[in-house]
């Protein structure tokens, strides 16, 4: 095997241009001595489609063309609803535990979007301290499990507020980030320091949850006051400077790894998600397609319409993940009249995601596979691209693809939207009124504002620092996406 062992931490979406900032400032002293001794670039990313699929392209090596991972609710169309796949439905498996010699051992805190191990000798957690799971929390092996409950440790998964952030709820998510780097950092250190591996992958997840709510002022409610407008403008830097702190903690007990990798696999911007009024654009294009818009039919509908928001947040986030996935997806898709539906639009995250209502596939579905098909989302095509600003004209949709252009496979078309659309690249919160075909307009929920909270959103930039003999001869300095890591890793745990 490689000579020296190879730990890797993440910096979950950091992003590459504050951290080099943050470096050079001097508020990052551990990367910053780890660059002295070692190469630095920035790297791509797979988030600029599918906003979900870092990690599954990270530790597959595979575009998400192959994998087929999006977004972590995929659509059921019996069902008529998203949920997260289970294993009979994403198949994939980290490099890890398919490509390592035999006597390798790893460990994984905090791997995102991954299913528990059905065997084998690692050690392996999700959901520690990330929201970005695809199941309840799970430690394997429950001997650990086992251990760490004796402790009074366990998991906490990280929570956003997805509403605009008052002063309280702003601190109270600071001091959540906060915990979740000491407690990623303490588990870190504990198993580094003392269990047998070759390999180990610490994700330290503040980084993400902050990129979303603390990138800029547009997260906070109308009636935040100076303070916190002041707490904003530095929380996201005391956030990666945190990570710093922790970081060097974890090389002192991971002292033992000779070769060391530090990276982001997605990094952030400013939120250009226009998914919030996808589906008043699809009602602009097709006229009313709901029997009640915004899924406000039925006992769930109303408990949404009633309910404050900040309290339906509470409630949603204390009941069963499965509960909390069926609300969000009815919130977002329900009420639709589906025999007069043709096509409509999924959760959106960062790009917007359209269905066709197929014949044949969709559980009452009206559009005709084939030709009509075909000549529906050619029509959708043309039409997105007419939605603008309506005080400025700027268009509101940069690209829109087909499925079939770029994830041909076969096999993950019953799961996939089959129209992909992507924003422009000025930031959502700008827009009072948006623009469409006919003179239809839509309003801006909370112009100048994120209603969800979210100011930051995924990009597609991403990076990596490398040091140590496997990667002395310049290795590392070939790596160009995250697509390289699980071919390159393989292949050096295997020298």
């Amino acid at each position: 095997m490689m000579r020296g062992k190879l730990l890797m931490v993440v910096l979950d979406a950091a992003e590459p241009t504050r951290i080099e900032a943050l470096v050079r400032a001097g508020k990052m002293p551990n990367l910053a001595a780890l660059l002295k001794g070692g190469s630095y670039r920035r790297i791509a990313s797979t988030a600029d489609w599918w906003v979900a699929s870092p990690w599954p392209s990270f530790y597959t090596g595979r575009p998400p063309s192959q994998h087929g991972f999006y977004y972590y609710l995929w659509w059921d169309p019996e069902a008529l609803r998203s949920s997260r796949p289970g294993p009979d439905r994403f198949t994939s498996a980290p490099f890890w535990r398919t490509c390592f010699p035999a006597e390798a051992r790893s460990i994984v805190i905090d791997g995102s979007q991954m299913h528990v191990p059905e065997a084998g000798d690692n050690i392996e957690i999700s959901g520690w301290r990330t929201h970005d799971i695809l199941s309840e929390p799970w430690i394997y092996p429950r001997r650990l499990q086992d251990e760490l409950q004796r402790r009074g440790w366990g998991p906490v998964p990280l929570v956003e507020a997805y509403r605009l952030l008052d002063e309280p709820t702003l601190r109270r998510t600071l001091a959540d980030l906060r915990e979740a780097t000491a407690s990623t950092r303490d588990l870190a250190c504990l198993l580094l320091a003392r269990e047998s591996w070759d390999f180990a992958v610490v994700s330290l997840t503040a980084p993400h949850m902050a990129g979303h709510q603390l990138w800029a002022p547009t997260s906070l409610a109308p009636q935040a006051g100076t303070a916190a407008h002041a707490l904003i403008a530095e929380a996201l830097d005391e956030v990666y400077v945190d990570c710093d702190r922790a970081l060097g903690d974890i090389l002192a007990s991971g002292h033992k790894a000779q070769n060391l990798i530090v990276c982001s696999l997605h990094g952030m911007e400013h939120n250009r998600n226009r998914g919030i009024v996808l589906p008043q654009m699809l009602e602009a294009v097709f006229g009313s397609q709901r029997s009640v818009l915004h899924g406000d039919a039925g006992l769930a509908g109303r408990l949404r319409k009633w309910l404050p928001e900040e309290l339906r947040h509470a409630i949603k986030s204390r009941v069963p993940m499965r509960l909390q996935d069926y609300l969000t997806g009815y919130w977002r898709t329900g009420g639709y009249a589906w025999n007069a539906t043709r096509a409509f639009s999924f959760v959106p995250d960062l790009q917007g995601y359209i269905r066709i209502n197929q014949r044949g596939r969709e559980k009452y579905g009206t559009v005709l596979p084939g030709e009509e098909t075909a000549q529906l989302k050619s029509m959708l095509r043309d039409a997105l691209y007419q939605f603008a600003d309506a005080d400025d004209g700027e268009p509101v949709v940069s690209d829109v693809k087909l499925i079939e252009e770029f994830a041909p496979a076969e096999r993950l078309r019953p799961f996939l939207p089959d129209i992909v659309v992507n924003w422009a690249a000025s930031p959502a919160a700008r827009h009072s009124r948006i623009r469409g075909p006919g003179g239809s307009e839509i309003a801006w929920p909370a112009p100048g504002r994120n209603i969800d909270g979210r100011s930051g959103n995924h990009s597609d930039r991403a990076f990596l620092a490398a040091s140590g003999p496997a990667f002395d001869t310049g290795a590392a300095d070939s790596w160009s996406s995250i697509l390289d890591f699980a071919d390159r890793i393989s292949a050096l745990m295997a020298s």
